[in-house]
């Protein structure tokens, strides 16, 4: 299937807020997903300060899967997975940056925070998706926080 992104960006109205210089400048938007493939120019390949991506953090690791019995989250600074692909579809239509296929995301001058809250596979248990949430909820208060969840709560 041929998706055309034009198309999309004009019924929905984002062709318009783009003509109008409205690219997302100036907000920070969280997302709360699998993880991400930030690692290629159109997601901006890195995190930190004056990035694309100003902060990442991974709550849970690889091998995490809330519906497996004993598994325990393992938490790093790098929300990078090529595991699972949902958080990097996610994080691409909100802010990618334009590409050679003529794709652009929704707000592609914005800043991202991207919280890995899903394993490769499974699902996420309440407590770590209430702590994540509560972190993002600190860190930018008045932007937008999408939580995404292509997988269930356990």
């Amino acid at each position: 299937m041929c998706v055309d992104f034009e198309i999309l960006q004009i019924r929905t109205g984002v062709d318009k807020l783009h003509a109008a210089g409205i690219k997302g400048k100036g907000i920070t938007i969280a997302i709360m997903d699998t993880g991400f493939d930030y690692k290629q120019d159109a997601l901006g390949n890195a995190i930190g300060p004056g990035n694309k991506v100003t902060y990442g953090y991974d709550w849970v690791g690889d091998d995490y899967d809330a519906n497996k019995e004993g598994t325990v989250a393992v938490e790093d600074d790098d929300p990078y997975a090529d595991c699972s692909i949902h958080g990097t579809h996610v994080f691409g239509i909100t802010g990618a940056n334009p590409t050679k296929f003529g794709v652009t995301g929704v707000a592609p001058e914005a800043s991202f925070e991207l919280h890995r809250v899903f394993g490769c596979e499974g699902s996420v248990a309440d407590d770590v998706a209430i702590k994540a949430s509560i972190a993002i909820y600190v860190s930018i208060p008045a932007s937008s926080q999408h939580i995404s969840m292509q997988k269930f709560f356990a």
